[in-house]
């Protein structure tokens, strides 16, 4: 069967910001200084949202902030409605946004979206690898994230490795 990978580049067609104009964004509106920004322009984006979260005054947090701005991108794109219209019952993303869910939801797709929400549907699925907007306080952002996903999300983690040897 049919899996979909889903990444930024489907959601960009929606606006959403791909992951270096997002964390300039929310650097910008976190007050978080120009010169200081210029020195992380060549650096791994995921070492770049570690300091830019360590520059974020209080109460603000780069995971609050990551999730209202991509938030506030509402309409699906012409490739969501387009992936959530083939007939895949199983997706994977990397996205925060839920753009994906709208589109699905528009083509009357029953959605369960792991880890959760497994309880939606029975039918069709979405993992959402990397957290997602509704609970940004789990999104995977930072470069200690990335390496506490094998210990946080180890068996996620094993399902798209299954994913990829048996399916298409």
């Amino acid at each position: 069967s049919l899996v979909l990978f889903i990444g930024a580049g489907v959601s960009a067609g929606s606006g959403v910001p791909t992951w270096r104009k997002l964390l300039h964004e929310i650097a910008s509106e976190g007050k978080v200084d120009d010169k200081y920004l210029k020195l992380l322009e060549n650096r791994d984006p995921r070492d770049v949202a570690t300091l830019i979260d360590r520059k974020m005054q209080p109460p603000n947090t780069l995971r609050e902030a990551a999730g209202d701005l991509i938030n506030s991108y509402r309409f699906c794109s012409l490739q969501h409605a387009l992936l959530a219209s083939l007939p895949s019952t199983e997706a994977v993303s990397t996205n925060f946004d839920q753009l994906f869910e709208v589109a699905s939801r528009v083509a009357d797709r029953d959605l369960a979206v792991l880890p959760t929400h497994p309880e939606s549907s029975n039918t069709s699925w979405l993992l959402k690898l990397h957290g997602s907007v509704d609970d940004p306080a789990h999104m995977v952002l930072t470069r200690s994230d990335y390496l506490d996903m094998p210990r946080y999300h180890g068996a996620l983690m094993g399902l798209v490795q299954g994913l990829l040897l048996t399916r298409h």
